[in-house]
């Protein structure tokens, strides 16, 4: 092993040290505790660990006879979180895996089961979660792409707000990015080798994402197209075939408390109102909440992606089937105008592999257009830190800032003579650029 190894070993132990360090830093006080997706996995959880009967709110309509409280959870007091609610018993809402595993901290420690839990314990296995999946991404993106892209996907991943704030709620989409990375790394083993191995694992990690939520079972069917796509049709319909048990589970699971019941509500989360305008919904949507977020490296990670689409190269076009794909499950299943954010975070690891891979080429070719685009979104953050002792930046200043910016890349243009200069100091500029993105980024949630 050369001493190049040893350094880049290094370098990668000290970036994901750093992001994770960053990432957990408070990550049970933003997003705000109390949230009412969050809650209603709590519940649920903690009703099930301790009445053997799962219990929460719901937006469903239940019948009159499982509705069994309905009132004000939390304690009364400036400060206290305090939710108006209906809880129903049981609740079916969603498959018992991930809010069992979300309520165990709260169990263990002997929070009220009729209280505002504490997002410290609701956000654990999310935590862990994101943890693995910026492992998962740096491997993803490093055998694709090589090292160096793997190095800043996980930068990105660890470092933009939006993805940071998303990694950290207690929902199950957090656990569905890491197994939909997972998943896609165990397909391009199989591409290289084809053994039945690498590709066994599919079946196990969509069934255990579908115990969690049943969208969790759509991780799966990508993967037995590109076998249908390779003419492997008995090896299609075995991972379909293993896929079944898991279903099956989720139906007996069902039937321990009232089948009826829950094959209603099954049948009324598969016609939600999903139409035309979803996709263009979820592109001019930016959010890790039910809140609109404009954070500039999410919004250039999603047209970055569109680049993907173009792409002759067969790695690129990969990535691209993994992001469009899920985006595709996203406006089939999760409404048309009123779907919730985190129904997109399973894409969000491919997104910061994607925005990487664009950046690293857009640094390959400094000029006007790459110095634009880094300068109008990569900065987007700078706004997030303003408050009453720090003042947004002033119409004057942006505008000698942003064209002091451009002016090396427009000189290159014009000054032909010296137009290496220029070119060298554009590149100067947009690195600076990215390193004080990254800067403000860090210094938004930390």
């Amino acid at each position: 092993m050369n001493i190049t190894k040893y350094l880049k070993i290094g370098l990668f132990l000290f970036v994901y040290w750093f992001v994770v360090v960053l990432y957990s830093h408070d990550y049970d006080r933003f997003p705000l505790g109390g949230h009412g997706e969050e809650q209603a996995f709590g519940w649920a959880g903690i009703s099930l660990l301790r009445d053997g009967v799962p219990t929460s709110w719901t937006q469903f309509d239940y019948p009159q006879e499982n509705r069994v409280f309905k009132g004000f959870i939390g304690k009364e007091g400036p400060g206290n979180p305090r939710m108006a609610v209906e809880l129903v018993r049981p609740w079916f809402d969603h498959p018992p895996l991930f809010y069992t595993l979300a309520a165990l901290g709260s169990h263990w420690q002997g929070e009220e089961t009729r209280s505002i839990l504490s997002a410290s314990y609701l956000r654990a296995p999310s935590v862990v979660a994101f943890w693995l999946t910026l492992l998962a991404v740096f491997l993803l993106a490093t055998t694709l792409f090589g090292y160096w892209t793997g190095l800043f996907s996980m930068i990105i991943l660890g470092t933009t707000p939006l993805f940071v704030f998303a990694g950290r709620l207690a929902v199950p989409e957090v656990i569905f990015g890491l197994f939909f990375v997972l998943m896609l790394l165990l397909w391009h083993k199989y591409e290289k080798k084809s053994n039945l191995l690498w590709i066994l694992p599919l079946p196990i990690l969509a069934g255990t994402a579908g115990l969690m939520k049943f969208t969790g079972f759509l991780l799966l069917p990508l993967f037995v197209f590109f076998l249908l796509r390779k003419q492997e049709w008995k090896r299609a319909i075995l991972i379909s075939g293993l896929l079944i048990p898991f279903v099956a589970g989720i139906f007996w699971w069902g039937s321990q408390y009232d089948l009826d019941l829950f094959i209603k509500l099954v049948e009324r989360q598969t016609f939600r109102p999903i139409g035309w305008t979803g996709l263009p919904f979820l592109f001019s949507s930016p959010g890790f909440d039910i809140f609109n977020y404009f954070d500039g490296w999410y919004v250039l990670a999603l047209l970055s992606s569109l680049l993907l689409l173009i792409s002759p190269k067969k790695e690129q076009e990969f990535l691209a089937w993994g992001i469009f794909y899920w985006i595709a499950v996203v406006i089939c299943t999760g409404g048309q105008q009123d779907m919730l954010p985190w129904y997109r975070y399973p894409m969000y690891p491919l997104l910061a592999i994607s925005l990487a891979l664009f950046i690293k080429q857009l640094l390959a070719k400094p000029n006007f257009f790459s110095t634009f685009i880094v300068a109008g979104m990569l900065l987007s953050t700078r706004h997030y830190l303003s408050n009453a002792f720090r003042a947004d930046i002033l119409p004057t200043n942006f505008r000698v800032a942003f064209s002091s910016l451009i002016a090396p890349s427009l000189l290159a243009q014009i000054d032909k003579p010296r137009a290496e200069i220029w070119r060298s100091l554009t590149k100067i500029v947009l690195i600076g650029l990215i390193i004080f993105g990254v800067w403000a980024n860090i210094r938004c949630y930390r």
